[in-house]
């Protein structure tokens, strides 16, 4: 006779389980509210979802790479290689906008990422992985035409400016000097770009950061103030990025809402200056 603990734990399972078996049969008919249930299942469905990137309807495709996108974790992230280089563009944007929000720098699949190049149409997501691709110099070097963003709610800017900021990464130094133009750009997209893509530039190159300090444009896009509050300026943003960056514990933390005062913005810049130049 099976303890009251084993038999407790069998029933668990088995329970989870059948749970995992239906948000499949729901995958498999394209049900979008299966993304829903294979998400709070958590990691035990990777293996599960993952046949279902190839299934021939592109509603149970888009399903299986949001939910893998949700998980994360390296089975999922492995797994969001093949969508990269699928028939669909929008399916190969959702899998690239989920690979670089939820994975790993150290382990991009740049193979998977030279296969999106090669269907055409990338993404802001495709071209900044392609920012760990020494295979894609030559892409980046001669990008097409055409404005993209990383996020729905995020900065539209032109494509030239995301390979730029790619290309950098690679260490073509001469970008540099583009992006510290569109860090001090009267375009206030391009200038919330940059802040959005900061964990992209070189610790090296983090200076072309400093003039955001004093851009007191107010920015929707970078940050999300409740409803009825003003929203954060483009110096609230960087200011808390490039703490964030560095290392560094601000005088004042203002929140998702609050702002910093002239000082404490000042305070911060001498804060992230000292620590980029090594001054005690």
């Amino acid at each position: 006779m099976l303890p009251v603990i084993a038999v407790a734990l069998l029933l668990t399972t088995l329970r989870a389980d059948e749970r995992l078996d239906r948000a499949i049969v729901k995958l498999r008919q394209g049900d979008p509210s299966a993304s829903t249930d294979l998400i709070q299942i958590g990691p035990s469905a990777v293996l599960a979802v993952t046949p279902f990137l190839r299934d021939l309807k592109i509603d149970v495709r888009r399903e299986a790479v949001i939910v893998l996108g949700s998980l994360k974790g390296n089975e999922s992230c492995q797994a969001l290689a093949v969508p990269f280089n699928d028939d669909s563009p929008e399916i190969r944007d959702r899998a690239a906008a989920a690979y670089y929000q939820g994975c790993s720098r150290q382990t991009v699949p740049c193979a998977a990422v030279m296969q999106a190049v090669a269907k055409g149409a990338v993404s802001a997501a495709t071209i900044l992985l392609c920012g760990y691709c020494v295979e894609a110099r030559q892409f980046l070097e001669r990008p097409p035409g055409g404005k993209v963003k990383l996020e729905a709610w995020g900065p539209v800017v032109p494509v030239a400016l995301v390979a730029s900021v790619a290309r950098l990464r690679l260490g073509d130094q001469s970008q540099s000097a583009i992006i510290a133009a569109a860090v001090k750009s009267r375009v206030r997209t391009e200038t919330e770009f940059a802040v959005q893509v900061l964990a992209e530039i070189p610790e090296g190159n983090l200076s072309i950061m400093l003039p955001a300090y004093s851009d007191l444009r107010e920015s929707t896009v970078l940050t999300h103030a409740p409803s009825g509050v003003r929203p954060r300026r483009i110096c609230d943003a960087v200011a808390d990025a490039m703490a964030a960056r560095l290392g560094l514990k601000l005088i004042a933390n203002r929140g998702p809402a609050g702002r910093y005062t002239r000082q404490e913005l000042a305070s911060a810049k001498a804060a992230a200056h000292a620590k980029m130049s090594g001054t005690p």
